[in-house]
């Protein structure tokens, strides 16, 4: 099959490209739609079709050796205001969130290679039977047209700002990241709301709750089995070449809504904000103790 050809979006329109991924289950081959949608930021009241429901993914490219052949399903789709009362054969229109996709009877089929990382990741994020709209720098953005890339990576901001969610994704799951996840996730739920709003107020939901213990004594941390093993596992996924990418902080912090994903291990990102913070916090205290650090300081 041929290599699949972008169509010019449109620029009146200010559109955006979406990547329509269509079920499937793990192992099968990836295809998708790449949909054109009408694409107005910063619009709370915008109709639906100028607001597309949509993920976008954060991710690493990572290398380029060996990737994998994805196929682009052959038409081109785009969204508009669904009414009732039009009739349309023989195009077909399929409901999303008060919008519509529109087919057009055109063929554009081909075929896309996109790098390791991406292509687990959308096997991963794929639903086996229903579609999943993402926003994807990499399929998304015409790579090789280098004026639309650099006029899309400019929007990258209004992208995900105006995503239903983001989705981060760190990488498939490890020996010990469900440990770390699990870790987590349970740690996090020791902090209060006040804390993650304001770092100053109380801290702690409960008293004497594994948190606090951990904090006003970190030499557990590094004295007893229970919890070498998971802040080890916390360790190697903060490592993970993801916390490495410069737009880690920005893309949080445009996120309104988001999601941490490790194979099938899953944190919201509220939760994962909120573990971060106490865990730099302690993380500065250790540093500052002398006989801590001795201790403690390979597992940081």
């Amino acid at each position: 099959m041929a290599p699949y050809q972008y169509q010019g979006l449109n620029a009146e329109q200010s559109e955006i490209r979406l990547v329509n991924l269509l079920p499937g289950k793990f192992k099968d081959s990836i295809e998708v739609e790449i949909l054109h949608a009408k694409f107005s930021p910063g619009s709370d009241t915008a109709s639906p079709p100028d607001k597309p429901h949509y993920e976008a993914l954060s991710y690493v490219w990572g290398p380029e050796d060996n990737p994998e052949r994805i196929k682009v399903r052959g038409l081109i789709a785009r969204w508009r205001p669904f009414r009732k009362d039009r009739v349309s054969t023989p195009q077909d229109y399929s409901r999303n969130n008060g919008s519509e996709l529109l087919y057009a009877p055109q063929t554009h089929s081909g075929v896309l290679y996109v790098r390791q990382n991406l292509s687990t990741a959308l096997r991963y994020l794929r639903q086996p039977a229903d579609n999943r709209i993402l926003w994807i720098d990499a399929i998304s953005i015409n790579q090789k047209d280098v004026q639309e890339r650099n006029k899309q990576v400019g929007r990258m901001g209004e992208i995900y700002s105006q995503a239903a969610r983001v989705v981060f994704w760190l990488g498939p799951e490890s020996e010990d990241s469900p440990l770390a996840m699990q870790t987590i996730d349970i740690l996090a739920g020791d902090l209060t709301d006040e804390f993650v709003v304001d770092p100053t107020k109380p801290r702690y939901r409960t008293k004497d709750s594994q948190c606090e213990k951990l904090a006003a004594n970190p030499i557990l941390w590094g004295t007893q089995a229970e919890f070498i093993g998971a802040w080890l596992a916390i360790r190697r996924l903060f490592k993970r070449l993801w916390f490495s990418r410069l737009w880690v902080y920005q893309e949080c912090q445009l996120a309104t809504n988001g999601i941490f994903i490790v194979g099938n291990d899953r944190i919201s990102l509220s939760w994962f904000i909120r573990f971060g913070l106490w865990f730099s916090q302690i993380s500065a205290n250790i540093a500052r103790g002398t006989e801590s650090q001795t201790l403690v300081g390979d597992i940081f």
